[in-house]
């Protein structure tokens, strides 16, 4: 609000500047051509927030250090289309609890701000306290003209308006609007007849000007915009303008301007006497223009001059030209992009090259070109590339014959585990089952390494992840020896690429539990095996976090057990068991906030099962829990729009408007918000909100309308502060931001990020940083990311 205030004062400056240029150019000196050209300045300034919205746009370029108006930073030419990024997994799909302020944020979401100053409040209350003052004097000012003339006598005189006869005023004046008067005072009997006329005349003339009605927007004007210099300054303006618009009808009637200004000395005279006249909501001829500057004009015989028709076609020509550009001009950002961050850039591109020749590898690669890879590694063992294929081709490629297949993980793994345990490059998984030869082989390799005494805690990584799927107690030993060896997970951390979690000791350990008490093979997935969940290392595993008293432990298997036990409904027995070992955590460390957020997220994930169950079967659901299911349900549905219309224009096929899911996604959305506001104090409040107004942000993006867009993200964080436990289901925010920075929205996004850090402390750091990215003119990494990954 602010930017866009700020930016319709300048295009009144604009204006008006543009204006007087023209009056300069042409010398006008005509009072009423002058009044003409500054009422249009003045209706363009009290109509400017419209005008702006039906007048077609002027793009004009400035610099990005003089951005005035939101939203209008030009797209960055990026490959792909905002519409056309890939959808997230289902997972992320998830019913969220969205935050978001339907109306106004509840008296909650107020007082978990009040130790920041709200300015843009402060600036609210100050300009309508502004308002109300300046429209209470044009109140007061309308009361007391109404008065006077109600107070006034009529005359009987030969006047083209009525004529009244007041001793409260000292000059002739005019007053009303609708219904205008002529005000003499109690000795106009004593007024030669010449004078007479020549006020008559003036009086008149300010009547069928309609003067007094653009006397009353002057002044309704400079109360909406007393912050304004230009509403002052058009107010007394055109009050002079009128002035010698009347002066010149005046002096035409006498025929002798030097009589008239006699006249006008005679007044001020009158004036200076009483020392006072009335001029609340009034016009009169001793006038509220300059008695200097009026007399001058009338002496130099200035009120006399008249305009040629061209002239005034001319005029009125260039003034509308002005006012038409000054309206219609629209900035046009020519901001630097945001710059790409060169390691992430490099990062990506690795990627998106590895991808390309992964699936040419997978979905090409033949026999024959195989063999003539270990070929070129007969020759040079080192020929990191020839083996990097031949690892991708055994491991996963479609046209392997299975004699082939077995032997050449066995060939590459056992070189790698002998020869480069450490290398980035990481030894195949050799299955017991189908090669018990080649398992007992590479343990032998690695048992030798490990009795080493330089075994680095990273050798000791290696062993473990290898032996992780198919030897889970060899797997746990190993992970306790390198939690010995490397407590902090440091050596870990100093091997690693950046950006990966998830490697550290005690992690390593909590998965592995978690693993075995589902049965599951891989510690990386989560199918449940019950036969394996009841076996010999799973009991051990039981009997041991039965004993632990740590309660971080404790917590990450049960979390690990909640997770992925949650839609597995055959391994019920191991979501009970996870319940358990949260709340064993929960015993010894009640602060634990990852043993609370596990909790609350099985909480949630049950509840959204059962009112999505409920609401399928038709039984009636509490209108305040379909929060979460509204939520999810629009932002799902915009997703399979968004997703598919990707894949469509990958394959450079025809796309749909997808109409109908567009269409749900903005229904339920709308529905959630309604639902929201008359339930502040839901738990899903604060995340249906955010979701609900995020998925709509989408919507309105999708159909065109950025600043649809800009108000949703920016009425997505007017919402109460998210526990550091609560689970946040919010999966429309990144991508929202995202595609609005790829639309030139800067200042709206940083507003955003640094909003949305004070709701999440979960994401604090993270989005204070994506903040401080762009407004240093970089790429956050999740947009770069985005923008940048091609496959």
């Amino acid at each position: 609000m602010p930017l866009l205030v700020f930016d319709y004062s300048l295009r009144v400056v604009m204006a008006a500047a543009a204006v007087g240029l023209v009056l300069l150019v042409f010398r006008v000196r005509s009072g009423a051509a002058r009044h003409a050209a500054w009422s249009a300045v003045l209706l363009a300034m009290l109509t400017m927030p419209l005008l702006t919205m039906i007048v077609p746009r002027v793009e004009v370029p400035v610099p990005s250090t003089l951005v005035l108006d939101p939203g209008t930073i030009p797209a960055y030419d990026f490959p792909i289309d905002p519409r056309s990024i890939p959808a997230p997994s289902p997972a992320q799909l998830q019913p969220a609890p969205a935050p978001t302020s339907a109306t106004a944020p509840p008296a909650s979401a107020t007082a978990s701000r009040t130790s920041v100053f709200d300015w843009r409040m402060a600036l609210l209350v100050t300009y309508a306290a502004g308002v109300m003052f300046f429209l209470l004097e044009l109140a007061v000012g309308w009361s007391l003209a109404h008065r006077l003339v109600r107070g006034a006598s009529p005359l009987v005189l030969a006047n083209r308006w009525p004529v009244l006869e007041s001793p409260a005023v000292t000059t002739p004046l005019t007053t009303g609007v609708l219904s205008p008067v002529v005000v003499l005072p109690r000795d106009w009997r004593h007024w030669p007849e010449e004078k007479l006329r020549a006020v008559l005349a003036h009086e008149n003339a300010h009547i069928a000007r309609r003067d007094g009605i653009v006397a009353i927007l002057a002044r309704l004007n400079r109360a909406i915009f007393w912050f304004h210099p230009v509403a002052w300054w058009l107010e007394r303006t055109l009050g002079v303008a009128a002035e010698h618009a009347c002066d010149e009808i005046a002096a035409r009637e006498l025929g002798e301007p030097r009589r008239y200004a006699e006249v006008l000395l005679d007044m001020a005279d009158a004036v200076h006497r009483r020392g006072h006249r009335v001029a609340w909501h009034a016009l009169g001829v001793d006038g509220s223009g300059l008695l200097g500057t009026r007399i001058d004009r009338l002496l130099r015989r200035d009120a006399l001059t008249r305009l040629s028709v061209r002239r005034r076609v001319a005029i009125t020509a260039a003034c509308g030209a002005v006012l038409l550009l000054a309206i219609a001009c629209r900035q046009r950002v020519t901001a630097t992009p945001l710059q790409p961050d060169p390691a992430v850039a490099a990062q990506l591109q690795a990627e998106a090259e590895r991808y390309e020749r992964f699936k040419v590898i997978v979905q090409e690669m033949t026999p024959e070109q195989a063999d003539a890879l270990e070929a070129r590694i007969a020759k040079d063992p080192n020929d990191w590339d020839a083996r990097e294929q031949l690892l991708t081709y055994y491991s996963a490629g479609l046209n392997v014959p299975w004699e082939k297949k077995v032997p050449g993980i066995r060939r590459h793994a056992l070189w790698l585990i002998e020869h480069h345990p450490e290398h980035t490059l990481q030894p195949p998984h050799i299955s017991p089952q189908y090669d018990p030869e080649g398992w007992a082989q590479a343990i032998r390799l690695w048992d030798a390494h490990l009795s080493r005494p330089d075994a680095s805690p990273f050798l000791v990584y290696r062993a473990a992840q290898f032996a992780a799927r198919y030897d889970k107690p060899r797997a746990e030993a190993l992970m306790l020896r390198g939690l010995a060896m490397d407590p902090d997970s440091a050596a870990l951390k100093a091997a690693m690429p950046p950006n990966v979690g998830g490697y550290q000791w005690d992690y390593q350990l909590a998965s592995l539990y978690g693993a075995a008490l589902l049965g599951s093979e891989n510690p990386m997935t989560g199918e449940y095996n019950a036969e394996r969940a009841s076996g010999p290392f799973a009991q051990a595993v039981r009997k041991k976090l039965d004993a632990s008293q740590d309660p971080v432990l404790l917590a990450r298997v049960g979390a690990h057990l909640l997770r992925t036990a949650s839609a597995q409904p055959k391994a019920a027995d191991a979501h009970v068991e996870g319940h358990r070992y949260v709340e064993r955590a929960l015993t010894l460390n009640p602060d634990l906030v990852s043993a609370r957020r596990a909790l609350r997220m099985a909480d949630e994930r049950e509840r959204a099962q059962r009112i999505a169950k409920a609401i399928e079967e038709g039984t009636p659901v509490p209108e305040a829990d379909r929060l979460r299911h509204l939520t999810g349900k629009a932002a799902s549905a915009y997703m399979r729009a968004d997703q598919r219309s990707y894949y469509l224009k990958k394959e450079n096929k025809p796309v749909p408007s997808f109409e109908a899911e567009i269409a749900e996604a903005q229904t339920n959305a709308e529905e959630a918000l309604k639902i929201a506001a008359g339930n502040p104090q839901h738990p899903d409040y604060t995340t249906a909100v955010m979701s609900a107004h995020q998925t709509l942000g989408l919507v309105a993006l999708w159909n065109g309308d950025r600043e649809g867009a800009v108000h949703h993200l920016q009425e997505s964080v007017k919402v109460p502060p998210m526990d550091e436990s609560a689970p946040v289901f919010l999966p429309h925010w990144l991508r929202l931001t995202n595609y609005l920075l790829n639309a030139g929205e800067r200042e709206s996004v940083i507003a955003f990020l640094e909003d949305f850090a004070t709701i999440s402390p979960t994401d604090r750091d993270r989005l204070l940083e994506d903040a401080a990215a762009i407004r240093a003119g970089r790429m956050p990494r999740s947009y770069q990311t985005m923008f940048e990954r091609r496959w």
